[in-house]
């Protein structure tokens, strides 16, 4: 509504200026006629183009892959929730961790020297 609003009095402002100067001057209104029109579309698509970046992110859909992306990233940045965190504890927040080949789990680092929490996972994972 507002585009159109300014587009209209744009025109309107437009045939005025034309009219006056064609009487006056031709060979200024050919001059100036593509620098108005320049002009004009600058002014009428900048409330466009302001609204269109405040709002994108509310109407534009996420992309279908953007959380395998996620995951991917995570896996390869080894951020994931610690093995021995999940089971001993129930902490499943993701943290940066590292594969232990004795116990064959993920590992943060305060768990790695914590042998009493790794007995109790590995009992729990042998359980399920």
């Amino acid at each position: 509504m507002l585009c159109w609003g300014a587009g209209l009095l744009w025109l309107a402002l437009s045939v005025w200026f034309y009219s006056g100067v064609v009487r006056t001057s031709p060979w200024l209104g050919l001059v100036t006629s593509p620098l108005l029109g320049l002009l004009g579309t600058v002014i009428a698509g900048l409330p466009l183009a302001l609204l269109a970046g405040s709002v994108w992110w509310l109407v534009w859909p996420r992309h279908p892959k953007a959380e395998a992306v996620e995951r991917y990233d995570a896996a390869r940045a080894g951020i994931r929730p610690c093995d021995v965190c999940v089971l001993a504890r129930g902490d499943q927040t993701p943290r940066k961790v590292a594969y232990c080949g004795k116990c064959g789990a993920f590992l943060c680092e305060p768990c790695r020297s914590r042998y009493d929490l790794r007995a109790i996972a590995a009992l729990r994972r042998a359980a399920t």
